[in-house]
């Protein structure tokens, strides 16, 4: 019985020490997308009149979440082509300029791409507003053309070779409010 209380009493001493060790993540990560801008960096296929299909890396603006009573279609506020083709987001320093001349950078670590759903994978920032980025990879977005390519005066085949059907590879969520010019403004 002597030797059971050291051993208990070390298990307690070491017991304590690790849950004081474990960070506490507020708010979480629902409440966070819940609440911010969101920014989905995303993979996107088309296919075009002649069925092939192409690859892009575009980048989106919902100025509310997604799937919420104010966006029941997934449809971004803004979106910008980054690329006509599937580049990675991971260990690049991606830096563009994006509507009305805003800049646009993020940084997904490198190896985010084995991470799972739903974990820490970079930083964004959209002019002043910063976002936290976490992996997605299932979401489903789909843009009818992207910010540089409307125009309602395009005849509706061109504008049927302009819808893209996107996976989102990671979400990044605001964390503040967004800057006096919000993307969203015309």
């Amino acid at each position: 019985m002597l030797l059971q209380v050291p051993v208990f009493t070390l298990l307690l001493s070491a017991l304590s020490s690790l849950t004081s060790a474990v960070p506490v993540l507020t708010p979480s990560i629902a409440d966070t997308a819940a609440k911010a801008h969101n920014i989905y960096l995303l993979t996107c296929t088309k296919k075009t009149r002649k069925d092939a299909i192409k690859t892009s890396t575009v980048v989106a603006y919902f100025k509310h979440p997604i799937n919420s009573t104010d966006n029941p279609t997934n449809q971004p506020d803004r979106s910008k082509v980054l690329s006509n083709y599937a580049a990675p987001w991971e260990g690049v320093n991606i830096t563009a300029t994006v509507w009305k001349s805003k800049t646009f950078s993020v940084l997904i670590d490198a190896g985010a791409q084995t991470l799972s759903t739903g974990s820490l994978a970079g930083s964004a920032m959209l002019k002043t507003e910063q976002y936290v980025c976490f992996k997605d990879g299932a979401t489903v977005i789909d843009i009818d053309g992207d910010d540089d390519s409307r125009n309602n005066n395009v005849e509706r085949d061109d504008k049927e070779d302009r819808k893209k059907h996107c996976v989102a590879d990671y979400w990044c969520a605001g964390l503040g409010k967004p800057a006096d010019d919000d993307p969203d403004d015309n």
